[in-house]
């Protein structure tokens, strides 16, 4: 989850976030106590979102993450992220 370093103010560890595939394509995401650290000292809440779907034999996978100050209500759809960015 090295993609989501820009919204925070620290390189984040591999293991602080687990990303578990549902059968239906969306991902349960589940924050370590490193993320909830690192957002809290950037007095943010990053939400991160995650699907996957199988193409012709082939697993697509995709995430999205949304900073907002603390306190802001977040969007539901990744497409609205860019509005917190």
């Amino acid at each position: 989850m090295q993609a989501i370093h820009p919204l925070l103010p620290a390189t984040i560890p591999w293991h602080s976030i687990a990303v578990l595939p549902q059968p239906d394509g969306r991902c349960a995401v589940l924050k370590a106590d490193a993320f909830r650290a690192l957002e809290a000292d950037a007095g943010l809440d990053v939400e991160v979102q995650a699907s996957w779907a199988q193409r012709h034999g082939v697993f697509v996978t995709t995430a999205a993450a949304c900073a907002r100050p603390l306190g802001q209500q977040v969007p539901t759809r990744p497409e609205k992220c860019d509005e917190f960015f």
